[in-house]
């Protein structure tokens, strides 16, 4: 078990702090902390509270201006650091301050520009507990730095994420012009703690002791209410971001199985408890009852694993087991309220079902637009690309900056944790620039925003057509109006009726559907069944004469009868 955990220690950190010397991966996140914020390099005097082993020491008086003063303190032994102060002492008694004068008197330093408290107390089992000790920790810092801390100068503390932590910030935000929460990358991600950083110290005259009192301050945070999960309604149960509350370092809570059954609200124990047992006194005979299956056992063990539809098979044994310990006369009268219940349950399900389909539909859409966004995004800079090589230099300048310093094939000599890390800042820039892939997207929209070339040459069809109709009815003007013996009044009826007639809309043409001997045609919108008889009775009414094989077969049967009669 040793080894194991061990093992799980040996992170890139980890390996990083052993590689540079440093004697915690912890250093690394000073390290990142003055990256972004530069503390180090203007502070010439630095106090280091819960120094031990001494990481963050070596990171300040390697960051420092040279010369400047390091001073460590802790509970336990330092081992000296060259440059660096270590002190054992307890920093909430008198006698560290006392030890901490003395050296500010030996190195000539009337306040330090930067304080440093990186401490935790020892970790157990009881998590309420030790997070409360720790934020205490965290308090008693402050009031130590308050004594010694210049004008302006700075803080840097370590929290942990918890019910306090609101408590925590308060304090600071009092004493501090601004108060900035930062978690640098070399903090485990399983962690809660992070890091409240104290910019500019205001310096007050007089500072309130409530505000430097952790029991004063902790007193008055608001109890949390526990949220129950909704079992039936598909909702999982979240991870709580401000920590654990009071009573909640034990995570398995147990119900009675008799407790669950005689319930008013079997859905609030489902949603708060992890586990319904069978082993006190009350509920043996539950567990021995016929109705109580080895699922059902399986399922009451382990609750936050289950899913909508094992509920509803609790909730239904549940039902099950109160009917069968119950009298007969209150079965009987409580059957027309059960059946309103499966009612409301049914359609609780419908609902539930209709709303997740339209979620799904929903998030479908959502990536659906994604996918095609970064679609547009890539072709348009592969063309901005292709553009670019078009010309002999922008193609010879491509070329060359291929080759590089990340071209060489020693992945297999370096380790896995390092190159994971260089990824990050090894990823070759792009040889565009914004503005050329945004002028290929503009030339995109513009070609989107053509009409198709079907459409513009229908559009010139009708146009011709049109104009056609209207010259045709411009020369029938032309000869009503040269008329002589018609009057004024009724020539501009006629060019009006004329040109009326010309820009009404012509109705289309119904689409025509030959039905055949036998075989039944459906007719929809726009169409109209005919026949071959119709077809000849059409020819007739307009003064057409009937076909040849018509006439041929006509003729031949009156020759027939003419020679029957004959004989």
């Amino acid at each position: 078990m040793g080894k194991a955990k061990y093992d799980r220690r040996l992170d890139k950190y980890y390996r990083l702090a052993k590689q540079r010397g440093f004697r915690s991966r912890a250093s690394y996140k000073l390290i990142q902390i003055n990256a972004k914020h530069s503390l180090l390099h203007k502070s010439h005097a630095v106090l280091d509270l819960c120094a031990a082993p001494g990481g963050w020491m070596q990171v300040a008086v390697e960051k420092a201006p040279f010369g400047s003063l390091v001073l460590g303190i802790d509970l336990v032994p330092i081992i000296p650091v060259r440059g660096c102060v270590a002190i054992q002492q307890d920093i909430t008694r008198p006698e560290c301050r006392s030890k901490i004068k003395q050296v500010m008197e030996k190195h000539g330093v009337s306040a330090f520009d930067l304080v440093l408290h990186d401490g935790s107390p020892n970790l157990g089992g009881a998590w309420s507990q030790e997070l409360m000790s720790q934020n205490a920790l965290v308090i008693d810092s402050v009031k130590l730095a308050t004594e010694f801390l210049a004008p302006r100068g700075n803080f840097i503390t370590k929290v942990f994420r918890s019910r306090d932590y609101h408590s925590v910030r308060f304090c600071l935000r009092e004493l501090f012009e601004k108060v900035e929460e930062l978690k640098p990358p070399a903090s485990r991600s399983t962690s809660s703690e992070t890091y409240l950083l104290g910019l500019n110290y205001k310096a007050p005259a007089k500072i309130d002791p409530r505000h430097l009192d952790y029991r004063h301050l902790f007193k008055e945070t608001a109890e949390p209410t526990r949220k129950v999960v909704d079992v039936l309604g598909g909702s999982k149960q979240k991870r709580n971001r401000d920590g654990y509350e009071d009573g909640e370092s034990i995570l398995r809570k147990v119900a009675s199985a008799a407790d669950f059954i005689w319930s008013e609200n079997p859905l609030e124990i489902l949603g708060t408890v992890t586990c319904i047992s069978f082993d006190d006194q009350a509920s043996l005979p539950l567990k021995e009852h016929d109705l109580t299956t080895e699922e059902i056992k399986i399922l009451c063990d382990d609750l936050p694993v289950l899913g909508k539809n094992d509920f509803k098979h609790i909730l239904k044994w549940r039902m099950q087991i109160r009917k069968a310990l119950t009298p007969e006369k209150k079965e009987v009268a409580k059957k027309e309220p059960d059946v309103g219940k499966e009612d409301e349950e049914n359609e609780d399900d419908r609902l539930l079902s209709e709303l997740e389909e339209l979620t799904n539909a929903a998030d479908r859409k959502k990536k659906q637009a994604k996918k095609l966004l970064a679609k547009r995004r890539a072709k348009a800079e592969m063309l901005a690309c292709a553009k670019k090589m078009l010309k002999k230099k922008q193609r010879e300048e491509m070329l060359d900056d291929t080759y590089n310093r990340h071209m060489l094939a020693d992945e297999g000599l370096l380790p896995k944790w390092f190159l994971d890390d260089e990824k990050h800042h090894r990823q070759p820039m792009k040889p565009i620039t914004k503005e050329e892939a945004n002028a290929v997207k503009a030339q995109f929209r513009e070609i989107n925003a053509r009409p198709a070339k079907k459409v513009a040459e229908a559009k010139a069809r009708k146009k011709r057509a049109a104009a056609k109709r209207f010259e045709k009815v411009r020369k029938k003007a032309n000869v009503i109006s040269d008329t002589a013996d018609i009057s004024n009044r009724s020539k501009d009826k006629m060019i009006d009726k004329l040109y009326k007639k010309a820009a009404e809309p012509r109705k289309a043409k119904k689409e025509l559907v030959v039905s055949k001997k036998g075989v039944g045609v459906k007719v929809g919108k726009g169409q109209k069944r005919v026949d071959r008889r119709m077809k000849s009775d059409a020819r007739q009414r307009r003064g057409g004469k009937p076909g040849r094989k018509g006439m041929k077969s006509a003729s031949g049967k009156s020759g027939q009868k003419g020679k029957k009669t004959e004989g």
